[in-house]
């Protein structure tokens, strides 16, 4: 078997355990948290997604990079015998486009030739745990420290989400949204606010909103738009810091009963997750 042939074979029989994996974590609150709190100590340079490939075949692992970034960039060498574990890497192609960018003084059209990459899918590839190299010692600590006892305030992710109207308002309800517009209740909460935002946001990003004001799609149940809107913002506030505490007594404290709900909105509620974050902190 060639070795393409060997990534092909790895790729079928993890992606269906992955599912089943994915829809546990999302649907159980204490394995969310938990899963927060790991992909926060290390994992984040990895996507949810593979941080759960890599969980499905080594559960203990810590950190992990391809067999010549353990040499080259950490001088430490894999062990012999030791199993690759198996990633998502995305398969870049490089095409050349003309653009039109004007007219010269003849009226003859200038074209501007561009090189630009294209995203046309995804392998698998293997890297391997810290565990299962050796050489020089490596820095385990936390690298992300700008999540951890997270100091973003509600001004901060107005701003990094300004493409929305984003603004205070005085109501009994934490948080509203249209898709065009977010409104945050002021609480002397701080952190309550920042769940909120994202709470409305997340409905905005899942596609919740119409443009008629309707808050929740036809196609979508309120009940499943509702929850997850509030996994998202868990999701989010467990991998910066922030304990969301009502997010856990009024929503996820019943999933138990909606599993079948939930489950449905794995994907998409880890996706957007990933989405919010990386606009929070681009280095991550």
């Amino acid at each position: 078997m060639t070795r393409k042939e060997k990534a092909f074979e790895k790729r079928k029989e993890l992606e269906g355990k992955l599912d089943d994996l994915a829809k546990a974590i999302i649907t159980d609150p204490i394995k969310l948290q938990e899963f927060a709190k790991n992909w926060r100590k290390g994992f984040h340079t990895y996507s949810f997604i593979n941080y759960l490939m890599i969980h499905l075949q080594k559960p203990g692992a810590s950190l992990c990079a391809g067999y010549n970034q353990w040499e080259k960039k950490h001088k430490r060498k894999v062990k012999k015998g030791e199993k690759a574990l198996w990633v998502y890497a995305p398969m870049i192609v490089k095409n050349k486009k003309d653009y039109l960018v004007g007219q010269d003084k003849s009226g003859n059209d200038i074209i501007e030739t561009r090189e630009e990459s294209e995203l046309i899918g995804f392998r698998v590839v293997p890297v391997f745990d810290v565990s299962q190299t050796e050489g020089k010692e490596i820095d385990m600590g936390n690298n992300m420290s700008k999540f951890n006892g997270c100091k973003t305030n509600i001004q901060e992710l107005f701003t990094k989400f300004d493409e929305y109207d984003c603004q205070y308002y005085n109501s009994q309800a934490d948080g509203c949204t249209n898709g065009e517009y977010i409104k945050v209740a002021k609480r002397k909460n701080k952190a309550q606010e920042i769940a909120s935002f994202f709470h409305e946001l997340a409905h905005v990003m899942l596609g919740h909103c119409e443009k008629n004001g309707t808050e929740v799609g036809k196609e979508l149940s309120r009940q499943r738009a509702e929850l997850e809107a509030e996994a998202t913002a868990f999701l989010i506030c467990e991998c910066i810091g922030i304990e969301h505490k009502e997010a856990s007594a009024h929503y996820i404290g019943h999933w138990k009963g909606n599993t079948d709900t939930l489950e449905k909105s794995t994907y998409r509620v880890l996706s957007v997750a990933e989405k919010i974050l990386k606009r929070i902190a681009k280095e991550a």
